[in-house]
């Protein structure tokens, strides 16, 4: 019987047809996704759903309204509603061309800011619940393309625990616990609430592999032992990613010491030779690994996102002394570079092109099949269509022709930037 309603709805409404249509003959992804919440449909109905999200702190607000006195179980999974809604929301503007790939990239990365603040106001509580309270603070910090703010549909978080403590710091409960224990066990329980799946689903994939020493080191780090690790101890490859944190939650004081224990690190100019050696050998051993794929899978290909990314953050690491902060966008980074003297004008234009058509066709190819390796190199008609609208290029021919030109810039770019290495 519902579905007599259904049909008279959408026969009443015809943009809504439409746009029921688009999400499930354009995005597999998006489309299974209503499939298994369909009360997702309902959010279609309200004129509200196309305005613009709002910005990450306004959600962290929203969201501590809709869980406050809630227990555990129940704030979590009302938290899985409204960041599955907000997702939904931002995801079918950009497929409708409401909003560009670049307002998609900044309103996932929001959305999964303010997860991470609420998720660790739970795990705080929870730890005072059952140990007590600490003399002691915490931060985190975003990488990768949570710290650029450049999140695609289906992007984990790349996430760093930091924690101040004194040495002999102790937890006032009965059963007391040191500043380490303590702190490695609020971020498992933070890092379980992001990641374990409920009846509501799960929030995010999370990635703590960037921390120092890896999957061997804590997944709480010390201030001090950041400090030492990066001054000491870690590969080039490690500084490279930590030019993209971004603190997302903390202690205002600690915060503090962290940027500039992230400053001395990473915003000084470091030697090319050094950074050129890193990456030449990071690429030799990402393409042994690598298989045929296809081409529109743009993080596998010679001069693709992969390459453009290391080129990227090698110069941005290089002439660290021209930046204030860390978290830049790749456009952010070049265009300090540029303003600095650092990059000639041919050369910013072609990089600049690189990144603006690599990342609308990764962001579009996310939003629709979800898995580039699923894409057969002749893309189906209408996700043609869609890519070639959102990059403003005339036919699938002149999309490739522009692909090939900018992988063919981005190989020499960075051949030129390596190859006194070689």
């Amino acid at each position: 019987p519902a579905s007599v309603q259904i049909f008279s709805l959408l026969d009443y409404n015809r943009d809504l047809t439409k746009l029921l249509c688009d999400i499930l003959l354009l995005s597999p992804q998006l489309g299974n996704h209503l499939r298994q919440h369909p009360t997702l449909f309902d959010l279609l109905l309200y004129r509200a759903f196309f305005e613009p999200l709002p910005d990450a702190q306004i959600m962290v607000a929203h969201l501590r309204d809709i869980c406050t006195s809630l227990p555990i179980e129940e704030a979590l999974d009302q938290l899985k509603i409204k960041i599955r809604e907000w997702k939904f929301s931002v995801e079918v503007q950009a497929l409708s061309q409401t909003i560009d790939s670049d307002d998609l990239a900044k309103g996932l990365s929001a959305i999964a800011m303010a997860t991470v603040v609420l998720v660790m106001d739970f795990a705080k509580a929870d730890m005072v619940r059952r140990h007590g309270k600490i003399d002691g603070k915490v931060s985190i910090l975003g990488l990768g393309r949570l710290g650029t703010r450049q999140m695609t549909v289906s992007s984990d978080l790349d996430l760093m625990i930091i924690y101040e403590a004194p040495e002999a710091a102790l937890s006032n409960s009965k059963r007391s616990i040191s500043a380490p224990i303590y702190y490695a066990r609020l971020a498992q329980t933070m890092i379980s609430w992001l990641s374990t799946a409920t009846a509501e689903g799960v929030l995010y994939s999370v990635d703590l592999r960037l921390r120092p020493e890896g999957k061997a080191g804590s997944i709480a780090t010390s201030l001090d032992r950041l400090e030492t690790y990066f001054e000491n101890d870690a590969w080039v490859w490690e500084k490279l990613a930590l030019t993209k944190a971004r603190l997302i939650v903390g202690d205002a004081y600690l915060a503090k010491k962290l940027n500039e224990v992230i400053y001395k690190i990473v915003n000084q100019s470091h030697d090319r030779e050094v950074i050129g050696k890193a990456v030449n050998s990071m690429l030799n051993r990402i393409r042994k690994s690598q298989n045929e794929q296809s081409k529109w899978r743009l993080r596998g290909r010679d001069g693709g996102l992969l390459d453009l990314d290391l080129l990227i953050q090698a110069m941005r690491l290089e002439h660290g002394n021209l930046f204030d902060d860390t978290g830049q966008s790749p456009t952010d980074i070049l265009d300090q570079l540029f303003a600095g003297g650092k990059i000639n004008s041919t050369d910013f234009s072609e990089l600049s092109k690189a990144i603006s058509l690599f990342n609308e066709i990764h962001q579009c190819i996310r939003l629709t099949v979800g898995d580039e390796n699923h894409v057969p190199d002749t893309l189906p008609k209408g996700l043609r269509t869609f890519i070639v609208t959102r990059v403003d290029i005339a036919d699938e021919d002149q999309l490739v022709l522009s692909l090939e030109t900018s992988l063919h810039q981005v190989q020499k770019q960075l051949s030129s930037f390596t190859e006194l290495m070689r």
